[in-house]
């Protein structure tokens, strides 16, 4: 959903916005050892569907009950355009990246989605309209995939998982990153009318009402027993919900409407950071150097390839919302 920056940003006006960024670096970039908690005990379909059609309905609901003046139920067409952004951000990219982590440590899910606004650019390049990288963004590109190359090349290690990354696995992690690159870029489409919180509403119930499916069909509704549930699968579970959900995305949208993007767009760096910090202390995952150098060379060229296309972009650009691409698992 398109989003404004206001043009009478005063960082010194409040302590709100510093407080604002500093709970979203913490809280996006724990939602990666919050999944590995939670799915230590939680069949990971019910838990991420479960996660989202929880959060959906309760921000749906406070719209409703707080601000009156925006809800508005929703056309067949906003309901549309919602699935489809949903099925993409929600479903195949966080759902497929939750898997994912039965097998990898959070801390390696998170490096491989740190590419994820390379494949914002490399799609906005590359869909019907768009437009063509100079050559300093092309080598940026070039840098960054040759970075998750490195990252998922044999024997760079899994972070911290009880196997060496099964190629499979860090093809599915790619390609969940590609689909969240491309939600992303779709939800600067959506026209929605009333509050802004609605359409990610809209998003998680869908998306959550489809990996619940997934979830059954799967027949992990007869495999999990609620009584055996550690009680740290549902700390992770619940901080999911609240913080990651139902706390994140509304402070995440105030940001986008209050600050300047580029200042939005530092949210995916401290959450990289954070994630790779949490799962190293909390996780005991273990970090190899190989896989903090790739890091290391997407990060850079990341901010090469944001500093060249940052003059004079359009506010519906890829890069208005880069923040949103890597907004934590």
């Amino acid at each position: 959903m398109k989003t404004s920056s206001s043009s009478s940003f005063n960082p010194r006006s409040s302590c709100a916005v510093p407080l604002g960024f500093a709970f979203m670096y913490l809280a996006w970039g724990a939602t990666y050892l919050g999944v590995k908690f939670a799915i230590v005990d939680l069949p990971v379909f019910l838990m991420s569907g479960g996660r989202f059609f929880l959060a959906g309905v309760l921000l749906l609901a406070g719209v409703a009950l707080f601000d009156r003046a925006g809800f508005r139920r929703g056309t067949l067409r906003e309901w549309r355009d919602a699935a489809a952004v949903g099925l993409l951000l929600l479903v195949f990219g966080i759902g497929t990246g939750n898997w994912t982590q039965q097998y990898v440590s959070s801390s390696f899910a998170a490096m491989v989605f740190s590419g994820v606004p390379l494949w914002i650019i490399a799609i906005d390049w590359l869909r019907p309209g768009g437009r063509a990288p100079t050559r300093t963004v092309a080598a940026g590109l070039l840098l960054g995939f040759a970075g998750i190359g490195l990252i998922l090349a044999p024997g760079a290690g899994s972070g911290g998982s009880v196997q060496p990354v099964h190629v499979g696995i860090s093809l599915l992690l790619v390609l969940a990153s590609v689909a969240w690159a491309g939600g992303a870029i779709s939800s600067r489409h959506v026209q929605a009318r009333g509050s802004a919180l609605l359409a990610t509403a809209r998003q998680m119930i869908v998306a959550g009402a489809a990996l619940l499916l997934a979830g059954v069909i799967h027949g992990d509704v007869a495999r999990v027993d609620l009584a055996t549930v550690r009680t740290s699968a549902w700390l992770g579970f619940g901080y999911l919900v609240v913080i990651g959900s139902l706390g994140g995305y509304p402070v995440y949208l105030w940001l986008m409407r209050t600050c300047p993007p580029a200042k939005a767009a530092t949210i995916p760096y401290v959450n990289l950071l954070v994630a790779v910090f949490l799962g190293w202390t909390l996780g005991h995952e273990t970090i190899t150097p190989r896989l903090l150098v790739g890091t290391a060379i997407v990060l850079v060229s990341v901010t090469l390839v944001l500093r060249a296309r940052t003059t004079s972009v359009p506010a519906d650009s890829p890069d208005a919302s880069i923040a949103l691409a890597v907004a934590g698992d």
